[in-house]
């Protein structure tokens, strides 16, 4: 099962939703997933969906405020993959219903009190995912979740509602479709929040603070292994420097400080400043700062680029 899938049955199973909340998403659920149709001289709404949860969740929500009877078919697509999809026929009281959802019109006579209520902000946005949304798995490469409707009027309402709560939803047309989509992972956890998907948020914050933690481990070894391909070229450079110096200057004129900074690093070709540091005071009882053994290297350099140049004007 999709991890959008599971999304929308763990919406489906909230329970103790107010009557005007239950409504709100029962609004939703008609407004993006349903169609009217005559048969026989009857008018007869029908709701499509391919989760047979959100199948059962839409009759008990329309049994419940209109007694109305209904029919459940269950068909197969004629995709290669032969999947399931489910339809829940309307067949009394469908004018009631079209009349006050405002089903044959492009916008619901009912959405002041969807905007001014945020119970039922969140109860109709809940519907809209659960009759066309979608969102990836926490563990994709990228961020997207998004809600499909085939009104302008209607896509541009939901946009509302999401930005509402600063969700920065932006919309699209796909084929046929208006998407309206959020692609930021904090706006899509926040989303997800508002509907009340709680299992949904755990398992994507969870994905989303161990990617962060381990892009941190990331950034530590990649730094670690920075430093240490510095100290080892700035090891390199000083060996040859101490090496110069050993086979063309006379040694009996450098300072006692300096020949035993020699002598350790080429002790210790590989060791770090602290280490070296370290090492020092073991084994010289001089305690010195990490400056100044920087001022006795760049002494060594200094020598040896004074000879250099010496030895060239000769």
């Amino acid at each position: 099962m999709s991890f959008a899938s599971q999304v929308k049955e763990e919406l489906c199973n909230i329970q103790d939703l107010k009557s005007h909340c239950k409504m709100a998403l029962l609004e939703s659920l008609l407004r993006l997933n349903s169609e009217v149709e005559m048969s026989n001289g009857l008018v007869i709404i029908n709701f499509t969906s391919a989760n047979l949860k959100v199948s059962k969740l839409f009759t008990d929500l329309v049994e419940e405020f209109y007694s109305c009877e209904t029919e459940f078919i269950e068909k197969q697509t004629t995709y290669f993959n032969k999947a399931n999809y489910y339809i829940v026929r309307i067949l009394t009281q469908t004018d009631v219903i079209i009349e006050e959802f405002s089903l044959l019109k492009s916008q619901s006579l009912n959405k002041d009190d969807i905007v001014n209520n945020p119970c039922c902000t969140a109860s109709y946005l809940r519907g809209t995912f659960i009759a066309k949304g979608s969102v990836n798995e926490p563990n994709a490469s990228s961020y997207h979740l998004e809600i499909s409707a085939m009104s302008e009027t209607e896509a541009i309402f939901i946009q509302r509602l999401m930005n509402a709560y600063d969700l920065n939803a932006k919309i699209t047309k796909r084929r046929n479709d208006l998407v309206i989509y959020i692609k930021d992972i904090e706006m899509i956890i926040d989303f997800l929040r508002i509907i009340g998907t709680i299992k949904a948020v755990f398992e994507v914050e969870e994905v989303v603070i161990q990617r962060g933690f381990n892009a941190g481990i990331r950034r530590v070894m990649n730094c670690e292994i920075a430093n240490e391909e510095k100290t080892l070229s700035a090891a390199k450079e000083q060996i040859k420097q101490i090496q110069y110096l050993e086979y063309n200057y006379p040694l009996e004129k450098l300072d006692n400080k300096i020949l035993m900074i020699m002598k350790v690093r080429k002790d210790n070709p590989e060791a770090s400043f602290n280490e070296l540091l370290t090492i020092i005071e073991e084994k010289f009882g001089e305690k010195i700062t990490k400056s100044g053994l920087n001022h006795r290297f760049r002494k060594i350099k200094e020598i040896v680029n004074e000879h250099k140049s010496s030895r060239q004007k000769e």
